[in-house]
């Protein structure tokens, strides 16, 4: 997987340079990669929960969750999944 995810980065920005964007192939894998977390959260009897969250104690999360609303959680042990965001640079003017 770190293998994929470099030689990834790596083509990614050497086509990018070129003008050739391939975003659909990143957004499948990360469809698929987010589908088999998932699953196995759901095989391990993980509570999954998709929002933007903010501790109130150490052992609660209020949640703004992503399909409205918004709930609190308490355990004694929390995985925090921050996501990210592409960062797509200016691009440098065509020179003719």
């Amino acid at each position: 997987m770190l293998n994929n995810s470099h030689l990834y980065h790596q083509t990614k920005h050497d086509l990018e340079r070129r003008g050739i964007e391939d975003v659909e192939a990143k957004d499948q894998s990360v469809v698929s990669l987010t589908k088999g977390i998932e699953m196995l959260f759901k095989q391990n009897k993980v509570d999954y929960i998709k929002g933007a969250g903010s501790f109130v104690s150490p052992t609660r999360i209020a949640v703004q969750l992503l399909e409205g609303g918004e709930t609190e959680i308490e355990a004694k042990n929390f995985i925090i999944a921050t996501g990210s965001e592409v960062h797509r640079p200016r691009r440098a003017p065509f020179n003719r």
